[in-house]
Parts: C-alpha cells; sequence; structure tokens
C-alpha cells in the first residue's frame, strides 16, 4: 500500500495553540441494545430513565445524535432502528420509542459484531450524489435524507465525538476475537484520539446476577471493551438505571480533558495558561503532556481543569523531524 504523504517547512521554532473548553459540543451515541426473549423490563428500565442520560448533554448544550440498534444479527444486522433513524436535541423523545425493541431477536447475541456493522461500510456510506428516490442510488445505497447512502447515513459526523452502549443479560457472542473489536472502535476516531471514543457496558457482573427481572449471565467481553476505552460499566440487574446512565452521560458529555497540539512540542518548553492564569503541571498533578498522541491532558482534580467557557493558551518550542 502507498500512502502519500506531503509536508511543509516552516521557519517559526515557537508555537501557541489557543482552544476554548467548550466540553464535548458533538456527540454521537449508538444504543447496542439486546431484543431476546429476555429483554422487555431492562428496555423499558432504559427508556424510562432516558432523560437522566441526556441531563447533562442538555445542561452543556451538547449538539448530539443518538441511534439504536439490536444485538440480533441475523435480522437488523446493524441497521438503525426506529423512526426517525436516528434522534437529536430536537425530537429526543422519540428514543423513547424506537429502545423498545421488543424481544423475537435472535438468542445468539452479537452485540460487538452489531456495532462494528453499524459503523462500518456498506451500512454508514456516505455519498454526496443527490437523489430524489432510491432508483438514482447504486444498490444497496439508498435515497436518505436527500443524499445517496447506507441505511446508517449521517449518524457518524468527522467532527463528533462517538459512545456506544452495551445493553445485555447475556454474554457477547460475536465471532472475532475481543482485540479486534478494540481496535476496531478506537480507530474510528483515530487510535490515539482516547478522549473521543468510549464503550460502556450496562451487562451481567462476573459470576451473573439476578433480579425482578430475571437472570443475567456475566457479559465480560462487553466489560472488558468498556474498560479498554475507558467507559462506565454498570450491573443491568440494578432496579433502575438512572445512576448508571447518568455516569455514562458524565463521561460522554463532560468537559474536554485532552487537547492536541498542532505542532510536534519539545516537552521541557510547554508553558500553559487557563483562563488568562499560567498553570503549573505540579509534577503531572494539573496537567502533563503526552508525548505519544502530541497532547496535552488535564487532571479533573487538578487546580486548573479548564471550565466551560474558559481559553486555553499552550505555548512551546518546536521539534523538526529531520529525514
Amino acid at each position: 500500500m502507498v500512502v502519500p504523504l506531503t509536508g511543509a517547512g516552516t521557519f517559526e521554532s515557537e508555537q501557541t495553540d489557543e482552544f476554548v473548553q467548550t466540553a464535548g459540543s458533538q456527540v454521537d451515541v449508538l444504543f447496542v441494545v439486546d431484543d431476546s426473549g429476555s429483554m422487555s423490563e431492562e428496555q423499558s428500565n432504559l427508556a424510562n430513565n432516558f432523560q437522566t442520560f441526556i441531563q447533562g448533554a442538555q445542561s452543556w448544550s451538547i449538539d448530539y445524535q443518538m441511534g439504536v440498534t439490536s444485538t440480533d444479527m441475523d435480522k437488523e444486522a446493524g441497521r438503525l432502528i426506529g423512526t426517525p433513524r436516528f434522534i437529536n436535541n430536537t425530537n429526543w423523545q422519540a428514543f423513547q420509542t424506537n429502545v423498545k425493541l421488543g424481544t423475537n431477536g435472535s438468542g445468539t447475541e452479537q452485540g460487538l459484531a452489531a456495532a462494528q456493522a453499524a459503523l462500518s461500510l456498506p451500512l454508514a456510506a456516505n455519498t454526496t450524489i443527490a437523489c430524489t428516490d432510491d432508483t438514482q442510488c447504486t444498490a444497496p445505497d439508498r435515497c436518505y435524507s436527500g443524499f445517496c447512502g447506507g441505511t446508517n447515513r449521517g449518524f457518524v459526523r468527522q467532527d463528533a465525538a462517538l459512545e456506544v452502549v452495551f445493553l445485555s443479560d447475556e454474554e457477547d457472542q460475536s465471532p472475532a476475537d475481543l482485540n479486534f473489536y478494540i481496535n476496531f472502535f478506537k480507530n474510528i476516531k483515530g487510535f490515539y484520539n482516547d478522549n473521543l471514543f468510549h464503550a460502556h457496558a450496562i451487562v451481567g457482573p462476573p459470576g451473573g446476577c439476578t433480579s425482578g427481572s430475571g437472570a443475567a449471565a456475566a457479559g465480560l467481553r462487553y466489560r472488558d471493551v468498556a474498560q479498554a476505552t475507558g467507559g462506565s460499566v454498570a450491573s443491568i440487574c440494578d432496579s433502575s438505571f438512572a445512576s448508571s446512565l447518568s455516569g455514562i452521560g458524565n463521561i460522554a458529555f463532560g468537559l474536554r480533558k485532552q487537547f492536541f497540539l498542532t505542532r510536534l512540542a519539545d516537552a521541557s518548553t510547554i508553558a500553559v495558561t487557563v483562563g488568562g492564569a499560567g498553570c503549573q503541571s505540579g509534577g503531572g498533578t494539573n496537567w502533563r503532556y503526552d508525548a505519544p498522541s502530541n497532547s496535552i491532558l488535564f487532571s479533573e482534580s487538578g487546580g486548573c481543569m479548564p471550565q466551560v467557557g474558559q481559553h486555553i493558551q499552550v505555548h512551546y518550542e518546536t521539534l523538526c523531524l529531520l529525514q
């Protein structure tokens, strides 16, 4: 494979990058919901507590999109379910209907494979070919919102963070190795952009659990994916998902902690200003420089965690990459 690269020279040896803390201004959320025979109560629990989840998004004025697919790879195979196909700030109430998928889905739950399919071609195909009906598109693309594309066209936005929430009372039975799915999810937004993707799991804990809705098997594969991507893990046997969804929302819609620099920085020269005041690293307790991703990572418990509306400046001397 030949990958073309371009570069540019510069006489500038110093750089100042400027940012504004806006929290996650755009966030896309995919819910992968088990629709097998034992999931009616859990689907209702999710629907009834959905407003708890989006409270954070509303308080931060987040531009969000949320879609639902099932764990059934025989029927839905990653296609977004419901009308509209995905909801946003203006029609969020429709989610509470969309998420009630019923209980006639396959008993072979493949949530990880369903999420992969939902976020891949051909379902995620997004063309610029204008259309008024399906006959103007090349199969398997169809006409959605005036353009040809896959069933999930327009759901994943290039500049938005991406969150995936798995809800199941069974273990994942997707065919591929767990590392395959972890690497796939991380690479959607870039392997080092770990603040732009998280997977979350509301599943059975190790050893399983029982509740008024019945028994749940351990969802270890879902848990492992969530933990590998910095997401939240909660028990599906909780009587209310309010606390679980609130925790997921805090991660999905919370303050931005990672800021990527535009040029390669000499770490020893970095100076950070937040809200007009200098902010020392504090040995990493306030912020640290992450060399692999060339970014500044703020500590939420540090003394200068940027708040909404605050300006951040990062000044540094640059390094040159010599052939």
